[in-house]
């Protein structure tokens, strides 16, 4: 057997970064227009009031990643 170190019970971090992938329903290719992202960029500046902080993101087609941390005292 190989030699490694035992696995953690867990991993705790005070204020992670999450990093976040969502689909379109059916991968329907609705996600690069201009409209749907200047929406995204109205719900991601909105995020603070609620204790969400949106990062980086990209926007593809039918898809999207982006890095959010939360406000573990307000959500």
């Amino acid at each position: 057997m190989p030699n490694r170190l035992g696995r953690l019970d867990r991993i705790y971090v005070r204020a992670p970064i999450y990093f976040l992938t969502a689909c379109t329903a059916r991968r329907r290719p609705i996600l690069a227009k201009q409209d749907v992202h200047e929406a995204f960029i109205r719900f991601a500046r909105q995020g603070p009031v609620h204790g969400v902080w949106i990062g980086a993101y990209v926007l593809m087609p039918d898809h999207l990643h982006a890095f959010a941390a939360l406000d573990a005292e307000r959500v």
